[in-house]
């Protein structure tokens, strides 16, 4: 009843929400029904019914690590919605943003210590080191998981992107980003990772063009994004105004990347 619910819950609404309540009714006490309906209410962007319910649920499976990751999702709603005040409202103190970090971190560093596997929470808790400037923790993790041997190309993708973000906006390592940013869209799956990717690669470059005019790095980045999407004709003369403005080319700019990503 519950796992219908959440496949109506973008095109049937009234439908999805009847179920979900239905199922509440029918077994609020069963972990495994109480734990997708907070799933679904927090999808819903009703965080505090999700938190009570989540709770709840918790105290019935303290080691359930699925449970926990809820909670610091919930937790992590709450932390950005913090930063889309509206006009005339008074922003956020910021001792009240680390608080909800703490909690972020909290409920992911558990769900992780019950389930080491479970990847997801391993990114968000990386996040949420990256918010509270524990950048040394955040960095370990990323790197950890991409050292895997065993780790799979989607979940690769999902990391590469994530520990990109971590570069550019954390610890404002441009370059590094773009390199992690280009192994995350070289890997060909449609994935909200690889679309996030290519447009922060394409940001970049445009934001480095308004500077200089003449940033071959930043003609290059057009090139590889069209090349990895089949463009070759617009890939092609990217790649040459690249070389117009640089003794570099492409080749030394792929090794450099090989060599920050260890490749």
């Amino acid at each position: 009843m519950v796992f219908l619910a959440l496949k109506l819950q973008w095109n049937r609404k009234e439908e999805s929400r009847n179920l979900v309540e239905n199922a509440l009714r029918v077994s609020p006490d069963v972990p495994q029904v109480t734990r997708y309906v907070a799933k679904y209410f927090r999808a819903e962007g009703a965080i505090d019914k999700s938190l009570e319910i989540l709770k709840k649920a918790v105290e019935l499976a303290p080691q359930s690590s699925f449970l926990h990751h809820q909670i610091g999702l919930c937790y992590k709603q709450e932390f950005a919605k913090m930063f889309t005040v509206k006009m005339n409202e008074q922003r956020v103190p910021l001792d009240e943003k680390m608080a909800k970090v703490a909690e972020c971190i909290h409920y992911f560093k558990k769900s992780v210590e019950i389930k080491p596997s479970n990847l997801h929470a391993k990114v968000n808790l990386a996040e949420a080191y990256g918010e509270n400037r524990q950048l040394e923790e955040a960095e370990k993790i990323y790197t950890d998981v991409l050292e895997d041997p065993f780790l799979g190309v989607s979940d690769k993708q999902y990391t590469l992107n994530n520990y990109a973000l971590f570069l550019l906006y954390k610890k404002k390592n441009e370059p590094s980003a773009i390199c992690h940013f280009k192994a995350a869209y070289e890997i060909q799956l449609r994935t909200s990772s690889r679309v996030q990717a290519g447009k922060k690669l394409k940001q970049i470059a445009k934001q480095r063009l308004k500077t200089n005019t003449g940033d071959s790095e930043a003609y290059e980045i057009f090139s590889f994004v069209y090349m990895q999407d089949g463009q070759k004709k617009k890939a092609m003369e990217y790649s040459l105004k690249a070389k117009q403005f640089s003794s570099f080319n492409a080749e030394d700019l792929s090794a450099l990347c090989d060599e920050k990503l260890n490749i």
